[in-house]
């Protein structure tokens, strides 16, 4: 998430770049008109400037994408928090009624619940560093 949001920062500093150089395009273009360069010049501007605004509608596109993404990827990272303490409940209610006893989780198991339950603030790069993320408890019975 963290990486998001730097992400999206980027996204409106890069937009305010391409505002000003919109605007900076635009006077040069006045001056030129105003000094007499000549047309081809002037031609040369006036396309720039056209594409100028194809780049800001992409760039716009692209950053409603972003936001998009963020709001997917909070909405599952919820969804997963949700699921996991469920069925970690549910485990603790079955050890509670059959006496029985779960095993440790193994070392990338427990760095998966960690990062699971640290959040957003995480990078995702941490998590795609753990492939076997899934806990793979063993239930003993002891009677």
């Amino acid at each position: 998430m963290k990486d998001l949001l730097e992400l999206f920062f980027q996204f409106q500093k890069s937009e305010a770049d391409l505002d000003y150089i919109e605007k900076r395009l635009k006077l040069d273009f006045i001056n030129a008109h105003h000094t007499g360069d000549g047309a081809p010049a002037e031609e040369n501007l006036v396309g720039m400037l056209d594409s100028l605004g194809q780049i800001k509608a992409k760039h716009a596109a692209l950053s409603t994408q972003v936001q998009e993404i963020a709001t997917a990827q909070k909405e599952s990272m919820d969804s997963i928090r949700g699921q996991l303490d469920g069925t970690l409940q549910l485990i603790q209610h079955f050890q509670q009624t059959d006496n029985s006893k779960i095993s440790p989780l193994t070392g990338e198991a427990q760095e998966a619940a960690e990062l699971i339950a640290q959040g957003p603030s995480q990078s995702m790069t941490d998590v795609s560093q753990n492939q076997s993320w899934l806990p793979s408890a063993k239930v003993c019975m002891h009677a």
